[in-house]
């Protein structure tokens, strides 16, 4: 199981909500394409911050 799927099979596990079997799939799916999209961002952030300080370091040594 991949970071969104987890994610998203939590959300829906703890959610009062009441879905029937496809509407589960569905809202599934979508939750786990929006946890997906979430952790690229916060990957790419992560990517540039240390891009940011390697070259900061390399510019002040």
């Amino acid at each position: 199981m991949t970071d969104a799927q987890t994610l998203a099979f939590e959300y829906l596990r703890r959610s009062d909500k009441k879905l029937s079997p496809a509407q589960y799939l569905l809202e599934l799916r979508k939750l786990e394409a929006e946890f997906n999209e979430l952790l690229q961002i916060d990957d790419l952030e992560q990517k540039l911050k240390d891009d940011s300080i390697r070259t900061w370091k390399a510019l002040s040594s």
